[in-house]
């Protein structure tokens, strides 16, 4: 085998290690968060004052230590 053949080898290898870590590490950040799939009332509803049921179902198990819920009043400021 050529020194050459054996460097073309090497770096087409290392190409491919790196396109396979790179989607790998894309993969996992994409599913790493849960979707809403549905909501009562809807997404950005708007809803009359008084007693209100809130039901979100999410795509996957949500981890309540490391989740949180914000609902916020039209005119309130929001607190970052």
């Amino acid at each position: 085998m050529s020194k050459e053949g054996d460097l073309l080898r090497f770096h087409v290898s290392a190409l491919a290690a790196a396109v396979l870590l790179l989607v790998a590490c894309a993969s996992d950040h994409a599913t790493a968060h849960a979707i809403v799939v549905s909501a009562q009332p809807a997404m950005n509803a708007t809803v009359a004052p008084g007693d209100l049921d809130v039901r979100i179902e999410f795509n996957s198990r949500i981890d309540a230590k490391r989740s949180r819920l914000e609902l916020v009043a039209p005119a309130a400021p929001r607190a970052y």
